[in-house]
């Protein structure tokens, strides 16, 4: 399933749980209602566990055909725990409405770069076209759009790989981080994982370095799962989990502060919770900052092609032109 398909699906499973329901009747009422295929395939595979007696966690875990990340594993188990699953349930739906919402503004803002591309590489080549004087025929527009579509695809790829590599590997997370406009978004999204895994498995009265180990797990980070085994090994060793958050590393000091401040106050439940939300609320902030620059750059760099491919055909018209006069 993509965002906007499991934003859906966690808010229509928050509602139905939120209202009484059974969880093996909430999940035959979404199937009743002839959903897309995805989630269909989810919610099959989530009710055979259930009809098995099966816990929803389990069900999704084992469930067949049923893809699942360990932040949404995390959140439900901890949810189902603490019987709190409408609020894991919405928790999710949120989180993944905001990566929809950030993802279709990025697309959307790009179109129009995209374009601007396209029209550069085409206004140029028609006129030669017509009047037949391009050497090399239609490989004039075939293969400069062959080598922009090639470029964007590469980039992708080799985007979602590194994305892939960053949820364990530090080093590739602490490269991705550096990267200008995303590098921000992802740390805040990261941190924000960590809070609510962290907030949800507290209210689960889930062992404190089960916790870490958990929310490190969700977070989607590399450096941040990485700093949460250290913080781990130092809360097993009798640190006070503020301390352990600030000697392993990889997380800001005003958070590990805080943390610290809540733990001697006895409200660690609710900073964690402050933390969660505030930390999404950036993360949104610096994806939209994204979503909006990146066209722009992309924008400006299609602007810089036109103008070097008006020089090109300029340069070339006047060589040709001093060329009939020596002649």
């Amino acid at each position: 399933m993509n965002a906007t398909d499991k934003a859906v699906l966690y808010h229509e499973m928050a509602k139905l749980t939120g209202a009484d329901f059974h969880l093996d009747r909430s999940v035959e009422l979404l199937l009743d209602q002839g959903p897309p295929t995805a989630r269909r395939v989810w919610l099959s595979g989530v009710a055979d566990g259930l009809r098995a007696g099966q816990g929803i966690t389990e069900s999704i875990r084992g469930g067949k055909d049923v893809d699942a990340s360990e932040l949404e594993l995390a959140l439900i188990s901890a949810g189902e725990k603490s019987g709190r699953l409408e609020q894991a349930f919405e928790h999710l739906g949120r989180y993944y409405e905001s990566a929809a919402d950030s993802a279709s503004k990025a697309k959307s803002a790009l179109i129009y770069p995209l374009i601007l591309a396209h029209l550069a590489i085409l206004v140029p080549a028609v006129p030669t076209l017509i009047l037949g004087t391009s050497p090399g025929g239609w490989w004039v527009i075939v293969l400069p759009i062959t080598i922009l579509w090639g470029g964007i695809a590469g980039l992708v790829y080799v985007w979602k790989f590194l994305a892939r590599k960053a949820q364990t590997s530090p080093a590739a997370d602490g490269w991705l981080n550096r990267v200008p406009l995303v590098g921000g978004a992802r740390k805040h999204w990261a941190l924000a994982r960590f809070c609510q895994v962290f907030h949800s498995a507290l209210l689960a009265a889930i062992r404190m370095q089960e916790c870490l180990r958990l929310a490190g797990a969700s977070s989607g980070s590399g450096a941040m799962a990485a700093a949460a085994t250290r913080a781990e090994a130092m809360v097993a060793d009798g640190q006070p989990l503020g301390v352990s958050l600030r000697a392993a590393g990889g997380f800001p000091r005003l958070f590990a502060d805080s943390v610290s401040t809540a733990e001697e106050s006895g409200t660690l439940d609710r900073e964690l919770e402050r933390w969660a939300k505030a930390e999404t609320q950036m993360a949104v902030s610096a994806t939209d900052r994204a979503a909006t620059w990146m066209p722009k750059i992309a924008y400006g760099l299609a602007v810089l092609f036109i103008v070097w491919k008006i020089v090109s055909m300029m340069s070339a018209y006047y060589f040709g032109i001093m060329s009939i006069g020596e002649n």
